[in-house]
């Protein structure tokens, strides 16, 4: 088995869906978290000069999305063939690119209100639905029916981080739900919740 490090900050944020990739394969890593005042001598030795990333018995593996992609293939959580891997890759890339279409660069907070609820309505709304169709199509509760992917982890990572944010709200969405509560439920995923840092 390769020895496994995932460097971040001491927080959740991008790196949560990769420690939760590696819950639910029941997979060893070191978990390092880079504080503040460590990260400038740190961030020079970095491939990127960002954060999260991935060792694997030394090697560099950058950028949370690739990081996700990766530990799938490694323990066979992408679906199995390469169409449906390039499917869930496709809905990886487009909630990311929901998620950095939020207003997070205003700083007034009655505009950044109204921004996010247009957001909300014209952006996320119309993704989550088609997002749901595409679930409901197979059966659920996962985006591939029965067998849990990366890409219904990075769902309940992305939600589980906009909600404790944003304060959204996902209630109107109950095939999201289903599969929100369907990996919470998953005894390694349940563990690592409750074992994990604040």
């Amino acid at each position: 088995m390769p020895v496994y490090t995932l460097t971040y900050f001491p927080a959740r944020g991008i790196a949560e869906m990769s420690r939760y990739v590696f819950a639910e394969a029941g997979v060893q890593y070191e978990d390092i978290r880079v504080t503040g005042d460590e990260w400038p001598k740190l961030k020079p030795n970095t491939p990127f000069g960002k954060m999260p990333y991935l060792t694997v018995d030394g090697k560099y593996v950058a950028h949370s999305r690739a990081i996700v992609r990766f530990l799938g293939r490694e323990f066979r959580l992408d679906g199995g063939d390469s169409l449906t891997a390039a499917r869930l890759d496709v809905w990886i890339e487009q909630l990311f690119e929901t998620y950095s279409s939020m207003p997070w660069t205003e700083e007034d907070e009655d505009k950044k209100a109204k921004l996010l609820a247009t957001w909300e309505k014209e952006t996320l709304e119309p993704k989550l639905k088609k997002l749901e169709a595409e679930i409901n199509a197979t059966g659920g509760p996962y985006f591939l029916g029965k067998d849990v992917s990366i890409l219904d982890l990075v769902i309940f990572s992305i939600c589980e981080f906009m909600k404790a944010k944003w304060n959204l709200d996902f209630a109107q969405f109950c095939t999201l739900t289903k599969l929100r509560e369907a990996v919470a439920a998953r005894p390694n995923i349940a563990a690592w919740i409750k074992k994990r840092p604040e």
